[in-house]
């Protein structure tokens, strides 16, 4: 079961894009329904961020992390910051997320129709308006065999396996039982990691009432082939590697098998043009990585529940270390 949301703390992660914040920011004051608090988790930027937050945002609360430390590392900073100040839930995004205006009210509005959920999240479009990380429909099977993804379509909402940290709503419920995004991850499917991890015993749903719009350079799907960004290609290590872990660890080794032979296809492609052998040593890195990377789970024990079913924090986080500390009177 999972308690009533009355309390949400909306939580932005960036990295360098001071402009897309604003817009992001902007875009979450303008809810009609408005969260009862905004953080904003700064993954060390160094375009003028903090020089943006302090002049143009004084009333947004700014945890800035001493290092970059990736998405999943941030993503980690983001729920641990904010389930240490006592919300019943946080509304998790990355900077380049345009919440609608009813975004989260509509979250919040199924989530008081659903008895229980690990979390809930946006239909996510691209600029253009196209549907764009589209999250994975539980197709698992139930008790009578088939999958049972369709179980509150009357509510207007479809039952998931997994989702991104892209207008995201999570219990803190949530994050006491399920503990934290691996933060050994680095960068890419921390957020698919995480959600499956939650799904295994309690469902998550999107909303289609609640609608985001994802600016991403590229409004497709991220992919080693396609991307000439050679600064951005070194990432895609981590993102084969957490895909083999995902596969691995959540679905088994056939799946692995499939993720191996999809690369395998995709040698040719992958080979040309004159990237093409920093390319096919990144994958190879990244699938080899995979079968071996034992990233660290963390649990989360930060809050305790209050006798009137809220939630209050033992710690919050100094933000002189970017890490949690022990709670401190001046902060609460």
């Amino acid at each position: 079961m999972t308690a009533p949301v009355t309390r949400v703390c909306a939580v932005v992660l960036t990295y360098n894009r001071r402009e897309l914040l604003r817009e992001c920011l902007d875009a979450i004051a303008a809810q009609t329904r408005p969260p009862d608090h905004v953080l904003v988790v700064d993954n060390a930027s160094t375009d003028g961020t903090a020089d943006l937050l302090e002049r143009a945002y004084p009333e947004v609360e700014v945890l800035r992390l001493p290092i970059n430390e990736g998405s999943a590392g941030g993503f980690h900073a983001c729920l641990e910051a904010a389930c240490a100040r006592g919300y019943d839930a946080t509304w998790l995004m990355d900077d380049d997320v345009l919440p609608h205006p009813d975004a989260l009210a509509a979250l919040l509005d199924k989530g008081r129709e659903l008895s229980n959920y690990g979390f809930l999240c946006s239909r996510v479009v691209g600029t253009n308006g196209v549907s764009m990380n589209v999250p994975h429909v539980d197709l698992r099977s139930s008790v009578n065999a088939y999958p049972v993804w369709d179980e509150h379509l009357d509510l207007g909402v479809v039952r998931l396996q997994n989702a991104t940290f892209v207008s995201v709503l999570i219990p803190t419920r949530t994050v006491l039982d399920f503990g934290l995004p691996l933060r050994d991850m680095y960068i890419f499917g921390e957020d698919t990691e995480y959600t499956l991890r939650i799904t295994r015993t309690r469902p998550g749903y999107l909303v289609g009432a609640s609608v985001a719009v994802h600016k991403r350079v590229l409004q497709g799907p991220l992919d080693i082939a396609r991307e000439r960004n050679p600064a951005r290609l070194a990432y895609f290590a981590h993102r084969i590697r957490n895909e083999v872990y995902n596969a691995r660890t959540h679905k088994g080794w056939p799946r692995v098998a499939v993720v191996f032979g999809k690369y395998a296809l995709q040698l040719p492609t992958l080979a040309r043009g004159p990237l093409g052998l920093r390319r096919l040593g990144l994958v190879a890195r990244g699938l080899l990585g995979g079968l071996t990377f034992r990233p660290r789970p963390e649990p989360y024990r930060a809050v305790r529940a209050t006798p009137a079913g809220g939630w209050a924090p033992d710690v919050v986080p100094d933000t002189r270390r970017g890490r949690l500390g022990k709670a401190r009177r001046d902060l609460n």
